[in-house]
């Protein structure tokens, strides 16, 4: 977490630097809220809380400039998005006024606030989904599910390291759609990789042509996602995958995830919630889904 903040302070004019400091001080960050014309929030915990220096409008357009590394133009395809991917696979929430086409976002302009997001490593975060893998003799396939900001990416970030560097290592690939999971410590430890695929082709693209064990990727949830995955089903490979949703049965009612249960995509599924005292798992298999 340390390092995250670190890394962020130069992209931040002093005084945001400075209280961005003082906060990490005091609290686990994990995102910082820059809203122009209000006060520089953070959340820690999933608290949010604000701080008493005012984000200026100069303040916002010399982060969203230093982020763009002074070039919006190479940024606009992933604005389009929502989002700016940093090098170091940190992720940026933008708002702001949208130009469209035919309901085709074309491009961001006139930015009103940018959420940086805190990635941070959590000791043996993995290690109900490893343990349960490992059981199954790394064969299965896992959902992982839970609300926004609650740890899904952080495990499977975890989980990608750890499944390429087993005592009998397992060939992993890792479809980073949007450029916010891979990190230098994955890239070493063996992984494949694809950056900036379409979750669909990127999962087609590693079972056709990576021969791996395990395909993981994040934020399944459409036709196009499901496709995919269960083309992959009839190749011998296992897939690791998150998404959005604090219930699984209410998760499983949504028609793309009511079909891959149906048939069987995935072997258990991994929810992850928080609460005041603390961070619950629980692993469901899929024969005990009522």
């Amino acid at each position: 977490m340390e390092d995250a903040i670190t890394w962020i302070l130069p992209y931040l004019p002093k005084r945001l630097a400075d209280v961005t400091q003082y906060y990490a001080r005091q609290y686990q960050l994990e995102e910082l809220r820059l809203c122009r014309n209000a006060p520089v929030s953070f959340v820690s915990g999933g608290r949010l809380r604000y701080s008493g220096v005012v984000c200026r409008e100069g303040d916002l357009t010399q982060t969203l400039d230093c982020l763009c590394e002074h070039s919006m133009y190479s940024h606009m395809q992933t604005m389009a998005e929502g989002y700016i991917a940093l090098p170091n696979g940190m992720r940026v929430g933008v708002c702001g006024r949208a130009v469209t086409e035919k309901d085709r976002i074309l491009q961001i302009c006139d930015v009103t606030s940018l959420h940086i997001r805190f990635f941070h490593s959590i000791p043996n975060a993995d290690a109900s989904i490893l343990a349960r893998l490992k059981r199954g003799e790394y064969r299965e396939s896992a959902l992982i599910y839970a609300a926004p900001g609650v740890g899904k990416t952080t495990i499977l970030r975890a989980l990608a390291q750890h499944l390429a560097r087993l005592g009998t290592p397992r060939r992993v690939a890792l479809v980073d759609s949007r450029m916010e999971i891979a990190t230098s410590a994955i890239e070493e430890a063996g992984v494949a990789v694809l950056r900036g695929y379409p979750k669909a082709k990127g999962i087609e693209i590693a079972v056709r042509s990576l021969a791996p064990d395990y395909v993981l990727c994040d934020e399944i949830g459409n036709e196009a996602d499901t496709e995919a995955i269960l083309a992959q089903l009839h190749a011998g490979v296992a897939l690791i995958a998150t998404a959005h949703g604090d219930c699984l049965e209410t998760l499983l009612k949504r028609p793309y995830f009511e079909r891959l249960h149906t048939l069987h995509a995935f072997d258990f599924y991994y929810g992850i919630w928080r609460k005041e005292t603390g961070v619950y798992d629980r692993i469901t298999a899929w024969n005990e889904v009522v």
